[in-house]
């Protein structure tokens, strides 16, 4: 063993030879999620605040904002930037960039407005996605004229946006239904094909050693997670729901929160990213699969009316994006197991 798991690949000793020697399709994220789900188009695929959409209805959203996108110029290879939270609209536009050979840029809104508008300057960005309740983050500063601004708007049943107000949108731009309404005039556009290594997304670093720095994954990069997840020991059944944090602007968010999911046939229920707010939506819902992060996990078991809750639904706790100490690990732990009802074990859940 060298000490490096970049070469010994520790994981490996999880899977058999069976899946190791598997191929990872060669599908973009669109068509990964598009030929996973073709048999199931009547199962749902998102939740959103009451709202239920199946997989047949997504995929459709996805096909319409693609001929948008493609009716204001976006083609192969081009920039598109995001600056939103996740819902409904804003997954239907990532896949549909993405179906038309773009690259999703990920833009994190709480980044100062001057890195934004570094970001989207540097990257040439051919169009910026903006969800209404982040127009002040561009109001003040002049956007390339050759970059079309979208704006989403924000869901009225989404309480924790929409009760941010919503500063006046002075600059140019189109809305999300006039971009859509423009579509019967144009034609259908065609999924672009497989490109081997071809960008699909760029995710930024949280900026700790000078200013963010993008990080450029293919679709490759985001299948072979979906791809991987699918082949673990974890209980993984069509039909299961997964709580997806609206937090796209963080690779492990969109890939554990959405794409993976997705891939598998799941239910998204996506959540608004507040670690106490997630916090009483994990004990009130009964999600089978859980991607947080260390805080959300230490406020969820600091919860008086979690001590009482059945997590026996809860097939896969998981964390990520940030350190988690021993301590709090078995603190977690032991809480799963007070919590999981009919006897199942710790070690079947953490």
């Amino acid at each position: 063993m060298t000490g490096y798991p970049s070469i010994d690949k520790p994981w490996l000793q999880y899977y058999d030879n069976r899946v190791i020697d598997q191929k990872l399709p060669k599908y973009s994220m669109y068509e990964y999620i598009y030929r996973n789900n073709e048999k199931y188009f009547d199962n749902i695929a998102l939740e959103y605040y009451g709202q239920t959409i199946t997989y047949s209805a997504m995929f459709k959203e996805i096909e319409i904002a693609a001929s948008g996108l493609a009716s204001i110029g976006v083609r192969q290879g081009d920039i598109v930037s995001f600056l939103a939270v996740t819902t409904p609209e804003l997954i239907y536009s990532i896949y549909a960039t993405n179906y038309l050979g773009a690259i999703c840029n990920m833009i994190d809104p709480r980044m100062s407005d001057e890195v934004i508008l570094d970001i989207i300057s540097n990257t040439k960005s051919r169009c910026l996605i903006l969800l209404d309740i982040f127009s002040d983050k561009v109001s003040m500063f002049t956007i390339a004229d050759d970059c079309t601004i979208v704006i989403l708007p924000t869901s009225n049943e989404n309480l924790s946006l929409s009760q941010k107000e919503i500063a006046p949108i002075t600059f140019k731009h189109i809305t999300w239904v006039n971009l859509l309404s423009q579509v019967s005039l144009k034609c259908k556009v065609s999924n672009v094909p497989f490109s081997a290594n071809h960008p699909a997304l760029i995710e930024y670093t949280g900026g700790t050693t000078g200013e963010p720095k993008g990080v450029v994954l293919s679709n490759e990069n985001v299948n072979a997670a979906a791809f991987q997840y699918a082949r673990t020991r974890i209980d993984n059944k069509r039909g299961q729901s997964w709580q997806s944090v609206a937090a796209p602007f963080i690779a492990y968010a969109f890939i554990f929160s959405m794409h993976i999911p997705l891939s598998l046939g799941m239910i998204c229920k996506l959540v608004i990213y507040d670690p106490q707010l997630i916090a009483v939506q994990t004990v009130k819902d009964k999600y089978n699969h859980i991607a947080g992060n260390p805080l959300m996990w230490e406020n969820v078991i600091h919860l008086s009316e979690a001590q009482s809750c059945d997590f026996s639904h809860l097939i896969a706790p998981i964390t990520g994006a940030d350190y988690m100490s021993l301590k709090l690990e078995n603190e977690i732990n032991d809480f799963l197991k007070l919590t999981v009802a009919n006897g199942i074990s710790a070690k079947d859940m953490a």
